[in-house]
């Protein structure tokens, strides 16, 4: 009988740590950077869908997938925009970045926008072929899953900027890639295309790292290359704002980011209005382009010779 209890005490115990080893291994701390998602919410997340593990690359190497965050009233046959948060580093062993909560919550917090938000595997050892797979994938079966291929706006930041920065900017990026965001990475280097429009934000807590030599060569090379870049500088905020600052200075700035992907990935209203010769050549008077603005006044004064203001 004694035997008996000291076996059911044993078999309790060992239950027990297995438990709490379980446990341990499933739980991480709220002190643990990848526990935390972005400090941005609205209602319609809890409606948002998800599709996760959809291959995108399957070969010898191996097969990476996606998660997709699906609108809340996507409905069967349409297409929306498409969000793809950029995985430019690859995945730790165990530990992918596409179920740290960042990159659960940002997606979804897209979706709830009404485009598609999407997160993604990479093999380390082969960056660059990741991503060009993923836009690859969407060109050719993003329409599968609800998504406009040539509609498409990316997220990357910190660490994955570099890599992600060497395919935006490349002349093999995918043509359907309408807007970039880049969350506090270092500033770019290389060529900068005059054709993608991009929000860089520098963070103030990594303004010292990036160093004013950097971002100010930065500004100029955007300058001369024309590109259609937007600097914003998030003053107050630290690296990784906008998964732990949780304070409303960080919000307007999230906001800042729905509100470029916005601006690119959907059609512009256009004016009821019919364009008028004389507002182009007030534009070319203020463009400085007399040239222009002479050819358009000769044409102008020979259809109203009466107009004492073109003469």
């Amino acid at each position: 009988m004694q035997l008996r209890r000291v076996v059911a005490f044993l078999l309790v115990l060992l239950t027990s740590i297995a438990s709490t080893d379980l446990f341990a291994q499933n739980q991480r701390s709220p002190l643990n950077p990848t526990n935390w998602g972005v400090v941005y919410d609205v209602p319609a997340t809890k409606q948002v869908k998800l599709k996760a593990g959809v291959p995108y690359l399957r070969d010898a190497q191996g097969t990476l997938t996606l998660d997709l965050y699906l609108p809340p009233k996507l409905q069967s046959g349409e297409q929306r925009p498409a969000v793809v948060f950029l995985n430019a580093i690859g995945d730790p062993p165990n530990d992918k970045l596409k179920h740290w909560e960042i990159y659960r919550t940002w997606p979804r917090l897209v979706a709830a926008h009404d485009w598609v938000g999407i997160s993604m595997e990479t093999d380390g050892s082969r960056i660059q072929e990741s991503l060009a797979a993923v836009f690859r994938f969407l060109k050719q079966h993003g329409g599968e899953h609800g998504i406009d291929g040539n509609r498409i706006g990316v997220y990357a930041a910190s660490a994955n900027v570099t890599n992600a920065t060497q395919y935006l900017m490349s002349d093999s990026a995918a043509a359907g890639i309408r807007a970039a965001v880049l969350y506090y990475g270092r500033a770019p280097e290389g060529k900068l295309r005059e054709d993608l429009p991009v929000l860089y934000i520098v963070a103030e807590g990594d303004a010292p790292g990036n160093g004013p030599p950097h971002l100010l060569s930065l500004w100029q090379r955007v300058i001369a290359a024309r590109a259609p870049w937007t600097l914003a500088y998030a003053s107050g905020l630290p690296h990784a704002f906008d998964a732990f600052s949780d304070n409303d200075q960080a919000r307007r700035v999230i906001q800042q980011a729905l509100s470029f992907w916005k601006t690119h990935l959907e059609p512009v209203p256009q004016p009821s209005w019919t364009p008028s010769p004389a507002r182009q050549i007030v534009e070319a008077n203020y463009w400085g382009r007399p040239q222009t603005s002479a050819d358009l006044l000769a044409q102008w004064i020979a259809e109203h010779p009466d107009d004492a203001e073109a003469h």
